[in-house]
């Protein structure tokens, strides 16, 4: 293979390299501006390359001259957007909001095209043309657009490495630091190597083709692996159900591309043996083992330890040195067919998420075709320059057709995926909440508002239960994507606009969708409330219990209600089931735990739960030094009422006796009903037997009131003992029987009075506690 393409293929292969390197730096997303303007620096690379590549194997001087036209437009304008790509590395956003600066940036550029591309066409500045065994060059002398050239692109790689050097040195972070590193040094090895090859030898008059492309996919291939190990461009996370190959079928697809070189490689020995017999031949040795080589690269590509989107960029790489060496080697020895082994190369490439492969195939295709139109725009087996049109609209439809085909697999992808994690949300909801209880019922509500927050994509979700007669919040909870500022109280109010315009819209719907504020009418007063709060788009849904409205779940963004990350939101109606039935749930263990701790009759805590409130509080007492005081009371005489007037009514001075004694103590002490007409009172944190007195002179004036029941006054009273811990008692069971004694005697030395226990009362213990 004669040198001219040798080195055509080189640069085309380096086009398409810089397309790979690209795409994977981009992520395929092209809505930030330093993606964009890297996309458009990979493009200023393929016009380099392919107008220097067209320029060295063109068969005549006037295809040689349509290359050197071309080749401009990506040299010329090189520079300037690496130092722009540069500038919002660093995060330059100020610079670049002055409209000057894209003056400076890119005049240089503008100047370079114009003198190198049009002046040519109308007869200035003219290249003059020779062509030796390396192919075509130019060897004009050296006038006043070169110098301005070389000094553009001098003084624009100077500045690049000098802000990327401050960033580093004004950074605290190793990443940028590293980043920097590997950035500065494939710029200055690009800078020195693309002058060593195409500066030096137009001084030293040297007659080598320009191949300084190949240096400057350097620095794109630097920035492409810092995506992955330096968190360059911050690309997107994937979501692996949206991925078409799973791990097994992933690896059988670099085994068939391996197996088709394979074969490939096979099949030339054979071919070369039967119809030329020319087996001995090095050549035929050659590209076969050209083709057992790319083979191996593959095989070790699929063997690596790399992210799957890493082999992709390699393999794309591969593709574009691979398509024109065997279009190319076919060509030369008077194939016409073996060109239309790409579209199996595209058929290969509709099985991977990522378009990497499939536009590096496409783009180092068409190169191939415009290289080998170059150098061969006729040959003897008259393959015209139509045949070449033909070939790259074929290209193009092909191109067209895979892109759709994409497009629907990926969408069909997408949707299904997004079917299997609304199922995945319903089902990890469902399975969190089988065990709420009162308990852990934050900790279940916030997971569930976080996954469903995370993904719809909603800037806030939000949960409240209310009462559903009086409306009023009693439990709430919102959570907050990361940077955002709570709006809580937006729903909190009982008179609220909000909550009164989603209350009017669930008597007849079950989804209410506010779908973008600024389509709202101007007079509507909601309307100002959620634009200030940078509220656009609303989602809100009730939750019921057994068909009444206790409360409702509600999502916010600053995006309008299409872009959220779901076309239906129907699953959410499944998980507000789930919410109401936990409610449901826990509601009820409330209920069949109030019932097993508090007494029936007068809702106070019944012997169970107060022998649990009195070991906590013996232990605390232990850990603080504080004291505790247990108060055994009994109403006096209450027998003779209940005899008199019924039980019914004795039942009623119970529950209004044990409300007063309820009323008398204090938030953290406790009473219980111990038994027919007796209460056990426990006082916390006493430090002074003086403190015991006061509370116990306020609970005996409480019952001292006459009680209204029925139209009539009834007259109780009560008799207490008090015990303290620890000079009555270490334990629950001490404590309650020694206050029971000094009540015994409390009641002996008259009724209506307390009485303090003293030792010598532990040791007058009544004769019930003997029997």
């Amino acid at each position: 293979m004669e040198y001219p393409i040798v080195f055509g293929i080189l640069l085309v292969a380096t086009g398409g390299s810089s397309v790979a390197c690209g795409l994977y730096a981009i992520q395929n997303n092209i809505r930030t501006p330093i993606n964009r303007v890297f996309l458009a620096l990979g493009c200023a690379m393929l016009f380099w390359c392919l107008g220097l590549a067209v320029t060295v194997v063109a068969a005549n001087e006037e295809i040689c001259a349509l290359g050197r036209r071309l080749a401009p437009i990506g040299w010329g304008t090189i520079c300037s957007m690496m130092l722009h790509f540069i500038l919002l590395l660093t995060k330059k956003n100020n610079l670049l909001k002055k409209w000057w600066i894209y003056l400076l940036l890119y005049l240089p550029s503008a100047v370079t095209i114009f003198a190198y591309t049009y002046l040519p066409l109308i007869h200035l500045n003219q290249d003059h043309l020779i062509r030796n065994e390396l192919g075509w060059l130019n060897i004009s002398q050296t006038d006043a657009w070169d110098w301005f050239y070389y000094g553009y692109c001098l003084i624009f790689i100077v500045i690049a490495n000098i802000i990327i050097y401050l960033w580093a040195k004004n950074s605290t972070y190793q990443n940028i630091k590293k980043q920097v590193k590997l950035l500065m040094g494939s710029l200055l090895t690009a800078s020195v190597l693309g002058s060593l090859t195409d500066v030096m030898p137009v001084f030293l008059n040297i007659r080598i083709p320009q191949f300084s492309p190949v240096f400057v996919l350097f620095p794109i291939a630097a920035i492409s692996y810092s995506v992955k190990y330096h968190g360059f461009m911050r690309p997107e996370a994937e979501n692996q159900n949206e991925l078409i190959l799973n791990e097994s079928a992933y690896t059988n697809v670099y085994r068939y591309i391996s197996f088709i070189f394979a074969a490939g490689s096979i099949f030339n020995l054979i071919v070369q043996f039967l119809l030329y017999k020319e087996f001995s031949s090095p050549a035929v040795f050659l590209f076969s083992g050209a083709l057992i080589a790319i083979t191996a690269f593959i095989f070790l590509i699929n063997r690596a330890k790399l992210d799957d989107s890493m082999k992709e960029m390699l393999l794309a790489a591969g593709l574009s040195f691979i398509i024109p060496v065997v279009t190319l080697w076919f060509v030369h020895y008077g194939g016409i067919t073996i060109w239309a082994f790409i579209f199996l190369l595209i058929i290969i490439c509709l099985l991977f998420n990522r378009r990497t492969i499939l536009i590096t195939v496409i783009v180092s295709s068409i190169l191939t075709q415009l290289l080998t139109w170059a150098a061969m725009p006729s040959a003897p087996l008259k393959v015209g320059e139509a045949d070449y049109i033909v070939r790259i609209g074929l290209i193009g439809l092909a191109t067209i057709l895979s892109f759709y085909v994409n497009k629907v697999y990926v969408q069909r992808l997408k949707e299904n995926a997004n079917q299997i994690s609304m199922q995945m949300l319903v089902s990890e909801t469902s399975h969190d909440f089988v065990s709420a209880s009162a308990q852990n019922f934050n900790d279940k509500v916030y997971g569930m508002l976080k996954r469903c927050g995370s993904f719809i994509k909603s800037d806030r979700a939000y949960i409240a239960l209310f009462d559903p007669d009086t409306k009023h919040i009693h439990y709430s909870f919102e959570w907050l994507a990361e940077g955002m500022l709570p709006q809580s109280d937006l729903f909190e109010e009982p008179v609220s606009d909000m909550q009164s315009m989603l209350l009017k819209q669930f008597e007849s719907r079950n989804v209410v969708k506010l779908y973008d504020t600024a389509l709202m009418p101007p007079a509507e007063k909601l309307k100002n409330q959620l634009i200030d709060r940078d509220i656009r788009a609303l989602l809100a849904l009730p939750v019921k219990k057994q068909d009444t409205i206790i409360g409702f779940l509600a999502f916010t963004a600053a995006r309008p209600l299409i872009a959220w990350c779901s076309e239906s939101f129907t699953y959410l109606e499944v998980i507000t089931n789930i919410i109401a039935n936990a409610i449901i749930k826990i509601d009820a263990e409330k209920e069949i735990n109030f019932i097993a701790y508090h007494d029936q009759l007068t809702l106070l805590p019944n012997r169970i739960l107060l022998k649990d409130r009195m070991e906590k509080a013996i232990r605390r007492a232990e850990r603080t030094g504080k004291m505790i005081a247990v108060a055994f009371l009994d109403l006096d005489s209450f027998k003779s009422v209940n005899d008199t007037m019924g039980h019914e009514l004795g039942d009623q001075l119970l529950f209004e006796a044990a409300q007063r004694l309820s009323r008398s103590i204090r938030s953290d002490d406790t009473i219980a009903r111990f038994g027919g007409d007796e209460f056990v009172i426990l006082l916390n944190g006493i430090t002074r037997k003086k403190d015991t007195a006061k509370i116990m002179d306020k609970i005996i004036d409480a019952l001292r009131k006459p009680v209204l029941l029925n139209g009539q006054k009834f007259f109780i009273s009560a008799s207490a003992g008090v015990a303290l811990y620890p000079q009555d008692g270490t334990d629950a069971e001490t404590l309650i029987k020694n206050a029971d004694i000094a009540m015994y005697n409390a009641k002996t030395h008259g009724k209506n009075q307390y009485l303090l226990c003293a030792q010598d009362m532990e040791d007058q213990v009544p004769e019930e506690y003997n029997s």
